[in-house]
């Protein structure tokens, strides 16, 4: 009856917000419920002979002092179910877990015991530190999980956790352990070891938000990365670049392109600007290049730097209209005037441009299209204006040096490539959150002299031509075909090639858009330069047998190629990412043969003439003499077809000179 009694009177006592229970965080980590300063009371000691014998037979172990800033949640709610007496029954409620150092008693097995725990009464005097009882784990959760799964159960419910992290500017609190922090980041063991052991471990990242940093924690310990968006990628790549973490940063790099979309690739471009990765830097430039008119359009090419702006936009592969360069320039401006905090009056937005704005090809532009969209602004001077509409009118027959004059290349669009036809490389691309479509063209000749199959190859020798110096990973698969166009200088056969296996670094992304499977389905298709498909194939390559980085594609017909004419070889793979090639060659020679190779509009996964898939071709040849003069007179009727084509268009420019009469030169 007397314990009830003084349960009873420790329930009136204890303040209305005291601790009682755990809740978890908007991002699921548990956290205790504190009660005010002000009601922080520490109670009396008690004598030690009210301790009931079953509360101190299931004391284990000295109890160290912690401090409440650093005090783990567990810890916390530990040293609630320490203060309930096992006398008073299921009905005696939790005390304030912060307990003053002075209220504790030590019993005679050496363990320290908080007296306001066995207390009715209360102390006035106050301490900044308090004990802290972490709960005993439940027996037996190791069951059934494995060394990773354990590993995050510890982060998770922080059993064990001997290091604090403060982020953010409000100093979060992130606990874990500082045996895995120093095993798995080289920063992290740094600022570790210079701390003095056996005591609780301190790390400040000012610069880092709470939950990105949990995902690293989570990379961690799992050595896994639960991607759900590019900006989890973004901030990971941020992070792993503070920390120093190479291997996850290549991975998030890895998912951006698996997410690539006209969305999403200017932030991607940035972030590889940004940390020097190469690589990714072209492949999002050609992915840009390509899908130009889409990305110009999107407000994250309005978040540029001006130098990234002026990269793109000046580039001759640039597949977009002059107007369109020039509007989304303008947009850019507007928008930088405003980070800036000035006008956006024209006289600005040609100030923040400064030389950018002539990355527009105006002498190109139709001079309709011209007098609606641009004359009517004062981006351009007016002494500009005039100038470049005498040149549409031909009272001037050359413009400054700033006005580039130079055609861009066109780049065929993926819709243009599947409405001539060719099978399932030119529909598209599957997979990612838009048109991944990372496709680049180049001008070829059209006219080809019919395909024949060789019947007598086996006679003839087998002859490699390599195009890379360098290998590197990985280079991920499944969104569109490989491809790459080259031409020989003679008659060949083309047996087959070489393509790149599995990157074999052993990572584990979730949710990324491939297959982990040794088995790669193989789709090759081979075009003439008239895009005509004159051979198709698959097979399945089992990249588990050998230990080699490539793997030989062996055609069953081989094709016969004629000189001088460029052919195209288009792969689509499905499987895990693969090795790729770097430091390309544009041309190489081989045994007296001559091969060059040029990007291919086929081509929608990146490989190109520096990088990319298909490494090698497998050629065989034979030159007869009458190959070699059909040869050498058709490079005689290829040479007078192009100084024709040079007269007339001298022809023209004089035409259009003499025959339009207007305004005077004018002369700046």
């Amino acid at each position: 009856m007397a314990e009830r009694q003084k349960a009873a009177a420790r329930q009136e006592e204890t303040p209305k917000n005291a601790v009682t229970s755990q809740q978890r965080d908007e991002y699921g980590y548990s956290q205790p419920r504190y009660s005010s300063q002000t009601d922080r009371k520490q109670q009396a000691p008690t004598p030690r002979e009210s301790i009931p014998d079953d509360a101190r037979a299931s004391t284990s172990g000295e109890r160290p002092l912690v401090s409440d800033e650093i005090a783990s949640p567990l810890q916390q709610a530990d040293d609630r179910s320490a203060t309930k007496s096992p006398a008073s029954g299921a009905n005696t409620p939790d005390v304030d877990p912060v307990i003053s150092t002075s209220g504790l008693r030590t019993l005679s097995d050496g363990v320290r015991t908080p007296e306001s725990a066995i207390s009715d009464g209360h102390d006035s005097r106050r301490s900044k530190y308090a004990v802290h009882t972490p709960i005993e784990p439940e027996q037996g959760w190791q069951e059934g999980k494995t060394m990773l799964e354990c590993n995050l159960h510890m982060l998770e419910n922080e059993i064990g956790c001997d290091v604090t992290i403060f982020v953010g500017k409000h100093e979060e609190k992130v606990r874990a352990h500082s045996f895995m922090l120093s095993s798995r980041n080289g920063k992290l063991a740094s600022i570790l070891s210079k701390q003095e052991k056996d005591v609780e471990k301190i790390v400040r990242l000012p610069s880092v938000d709470k939950q990105p940093l949990r995902e690293f924690l989570y990379f961690l310990y799992t050595d896994k990365v639960d991607f759900s968006s590019v900006a989890k990628a973004k901030y990971l790549i941020q992070i792993s670049a503070k920390l120093g973490q190479t291997d996850l940063q290549e991975m998030c790099f890895m998912y951006l392109l698996t997410e690539m979309s006209s969305v999403n690739v200017c932030v991607t471009l940035d972030l590889a600007l940004t940390y020097n990765a190469i690589d990714i830097v072209e492949r999002c430039r050609r992915f840009i290049h390509v899908n130009a008119m889409a990305v110009l359009r999107e407000s994250a090419f309005c978040h540029l730097p001006l130098e990234t702006v002026d990269m793109l936009t000046q580039s001759d592969d640039l597949n977009a209209d002059e107007v369109s360069v020039y509007k989304s320039l303008v947009n850019w401006a507007n928008l930088e005037c405003l980070r800036q905090q000035i006008s956006t009056a024209d006289s600005n937005l040609r100030n923040v441009l400064g030389s950018t704005l002539f990355n527009v090809r105006y002498a190109l532009m139709d001079p309709a299209v011209f007098t609606a969209n641009i004359s009517t602004k004062d981006v351009l001077s007016a002494e500009e204006k005039v100038l470049l509409f005498q040149f549409y009118h031909g009272q001037v027959a050359s413009l400054p040096g700033k006005f580039d004059r130079k055609s861009r290349r066109k780049i065929v669009n993926p819709k243009e490539i599947s409405s001539q036809g060719g099978g399932g490389f030119d529909k598209g691309v599957k997979g990612g959150r838009g048109n991944n479509s990372d496709v680049t063209g180049t001008v070829i000749p059209n006219d080809v002299k019919p395909f024949k199959l060789a019947s007598d190859f086996h006679k003839m020798p087998i002859k490699s031509a390599s195009r890379f110096e360098r290998t590197s990973g990985p280079w991920v698969l499944n969104k569109g075909a490989d491809a790459i166009s080259f031409r020989c200088s003679e008659i060949i056969i083309l047996r087959g090639f070489r393509i790149y296996g599995p990157y074999h670094r052993k990572t584990h992304v979730d949710n990324a858009h491939y297959s982990r499977s040794d088995l790669y389905k193989v789709d090759v298709q081979i075009y003439d330069d008239s895009v005509k498909e004159v051979r198709r194939e698959q097979l399945e390559i089992n990249t588990s047998i050998g230990l080699d980085k490539v793997f030989d594609v062996i055609l069953r017909d081989p094709v016969q190629l004629t000189p001088s004419r460029f052919f195209t070889v288009a792969v689509k793979i499905l499987g895990a990412p693969s090795y790729h090639g770097t430091d390309g060659k544009r041309e190489i020679n081989v045994d007296g043969l001559t091969f060059e190779f040029a990007n291919s509009n086929k081509s929608f996964n990146g490989t190109d003439v520096s990088m990319g898939q298909i490494c090698a071709c497998y050629t065989l040849w034979e030159v007869t003499a009458e190959d070699k003069r059909e040869r050498e007179r058709e490079r005689e009727r290829e040479r007078e077809r192009e100084r024709e084509r040079e007269r007339e268009r001298e022809r023209e420019r004089e035409r259009i000179f003499l025959s339009k009469p207007g305004l005077e030169p004018l002369t700046l």
